[in-house]
């Protein structure tokens, strides 16, 4: 049960980051090269996260 609870608490944060930054996500050209790596790193980490987590509990 504590899996599925993670799950979606990480779906919930890639969502309010994409939401949140919906604005900055826009003006992609604008931002510079450290704004648009923070961005892809921590886009790719939630992602990421979110994969593996579905992963365990399909495995398990």
């Amino acid at each position: 049960m504590s899996d599925y609870i993670f799950l979606i608490v990480l779906i919930i944060l890639l969502i309010l980051y994409l939401f949140f930054f919906k604005v900055k996500l826009m003006k992609w050209e604008e931002r510079d090269s450290v704004e648009k790596s923070y961005s892809n790193r921590l886009t790719a980490i939630l992602v990421a996260g979110i994969l593996l987590w579905i992963y365990k509990i399909m495995k398990s």
